[in-house]
């Protein structure tokens, strides 16, 4: 059955997908443990949903990225699909406004995306950039090449991560095996609690 958020979600200020995706369960979980801490942070707009109602402790809003819902808008030719982005742009241009404006601070990946909210008319004020990665130089310690070994660093507890090894390891690296029997394949992103037996023998 539909949650009581998701019922009206096309007249929401809401985006449907965010509306769609939302559970009144993890709501409960999260409504539960905010009293027990001194501040929050939400990585990325799904979880700010969340808290973005809880006043009462500091928050920061982490991620927040509006430049690919943009493009898609702008990139469409003239006609009905370009004005159904144009509203789907207009509709989340208010959420986002509002969202930010609910947390103490928000940050961002790159001066580009300050540039998109603050065409938004969001509080650049309480907006930090905050780049993904490290500073060159944390980078200078040697490090020595290894040759065929394939690393595939997604956490395959994501579903499409795990069907796109499963495929890799049955269709595509036995064939790199009979010219390279030495090649070596290792997944460094997490791997939950899924069982590994099966590419053992790989």
């Amino acid at each position: 059955p539909r949650e009581p958020l998701q019922s009206l979600d096309l007249f929401s200020r809401t985006p449907r997908s965010y509306m769609q995706t939302y559970s009144g369960q993890m709501q409960a979980l999260v409504d539960a443990a905010v009293p027990r801490h001194d501040a929050a942070v939400a990585l990325q707009l799904g979880a700010a949903l969340y808290l973005s109602k809880h006043t009462g402790l500091p928050r920061v809003f982490d991620e927040a990225e509006s430049g690919v819902l943009k493009d898609e808008y702008h990139s469409q030719p003239p006609g009905l699909q370009r004005i159904r982005r144009g509203l789907t742009w207009w509709k989340f241009t208010h959420f986002l406004r509002h969202l930010t404006r609910s947390f103490e601070r928000t940050t961002v990946v790159s001066p580009v995306e300050l540039g998109h909210l603050r065409e938004m008319r969001c509080d650049s004020s309480a907006i930090r950039v905050v780049p993904n990665g490290v500073e060159r130089d944390a980078l200078g310690r040697p490090n020595s090449p290894r040759p065929r070994r394939l690393i595939y660093p997604g956490a395959i507890t994501y579903s499409a991560n795990l069907d796109a090894v499963r495929y890799f390891v049955d269709d595509i690296f036995p064939l790199i095996k009979v010219g390279r029997c030495d090649a070596s394949f290792t997944v460094t992103g997490s791997t939950g609690n899924i069982d590994l037996s099966s590419f053992s023998d790989r």
